[in-house]
């Protein structure tokens, strides 16, 4: 008996913990297709990232979250 097997693609990294790609090509399109909105995501994640990995000083912290804050707040708007 033969049995069909679904095979679940697996990403080859992960950026920032949020954007899993599969490929090379798949980043370097990600890369030159990004635009504000994207960028603006990136910039985020990396930071929450770098928050939970704590590799910031607690300095750091303070002006990155202000900073997050008030892009955040300027995006809603």
């Amino acid at each position: 008996m033969e049995q069909n097997q679904e095979i679940e693609k697996q990403p080859i990294g992960s950026l920032f913990g949020t954007i899993n790609y599969y490929s090379l090509d798949d980043l370097d399109r990600f890369v030159s297709a990004m635009g504000k909105d994207q960028a603006l995501y990136c910039l985020i994640q990396s930071v929450h990232l770098g928050f939970q990995k704590q590799i910031f000083s607690m300095q750091e912290i303070e002006v990155l979250s202000k900073c997050l804050r008030l892009i955040v707040q300027k995006d809603e708007k």
